[in-house]
């Protein structure tokens, strides 16, 4: 057997309360891209980008009287106990421009666990001076027109205690080396912090994202300018936000 991931489970606190069944999410790197080699770069592993699995785990310490009733190290079943509560959401996105990263063409990749939806890929934006020698290689921006962006929705079913939760995992894929598609970036959103739907698509927000960690450093890994919501049942006309863009001075 491989092993994929370990964690971590407190003592202490399992022998002063019983640790009730709880989901632990793992998030690890993708062997198509870091693979083992993350350790190479880093010495540590830094954050995972990349869905592994999830355990559902009770615990409990027993205390025993005597080093006479001691059992030897094994497995022996348990009692029974019901799943969390969970109940279904549906995640929307509307993605409005993906800004900072190198690539001819880009789109965003939205995952919870292993189910995945993505944009539509949307050519780079040129400035006048990047018309007759563009370098695509430099960062760039790639806007979506209105309505181009939509993502198709997705459903989970998630736990209702927020700690158990998995997170939305957005992913920005690049055409960058020989119209190779790769993914450049990748940030995680809790789906608390994600609004629940009030009637209307609500304001974007501009989600910052990490860099992979097998790409050099001067690949940057962009932002993202997205419009998101999550709801209990099904919207149908979920509908457009209303983006009004503004010119500042930065001093």
């Amino acid at each position: 057997d491989d092993l994929l991931i370990n964690g971590r489970i407190s003592f202490a606190k399992v022998r002063m309360h019983a640790m009730h069944p709880k989901w632990f999410n793992f998030y690890g790197f993708s062997q198509k891209e870091e693979g083992d080699n993350v350790l190479e770069f880093y010495g540590a592993p830094p954050e995972g980008n990349f869905y592994i699995g999830r355990l559902l785990v009770s615990a409990r310490v027993q205390r025993v009287v005597s080093v006479a009733k001691l059992l030897r190290a094994g497995t022996e079943s348990g009692h029974t106990f019901e799943e969390p509560p969970s109940t279904i959401v549906h995640f929307y996105f509307d993605v409005l421009e993906i800004s900072g990263c190198p690539g001819k063409q880009a789109k965003l990749e939205l995952a919870i666990g292993s189910t995945k939806n993505s944009s539509k890929e949307v050519r780079r934006k040129l400035d006048a001076s990047e018309i007759d020698d563009v370098d695509f290689a430099k960062p760039g921006r790639f806007k979506y027109k209105p309505g181009d962006g939509l993502v198709e929705r997705l459903s989970a079913l998630m736990p209702v205690d927020k700690t158990d939760q998995l997170d939305v995992v957005l992913s920005i894929w690049a055409r960058v080396d020989g119209g190779k598609t790769q993914r450049v970036g990748y940030a995680r959103v809790k789906p608390a912090d994600i609004q629940e739907w009030a009637g209307n698509a609500p304001a974007p927000v501009w989600v910052p994202c990490k860099q992979m960690a097998h790409l050099p450093a001067n690949i940057q890994p962009g932002s993202v300018l997205l419009s998101m919501f999550k709801s209990n049942v099904p919207v149908k006309d979920r509908g457009t936000p209303n983006v009004k863009p503004l010119s500042f001075v930065l001093r």
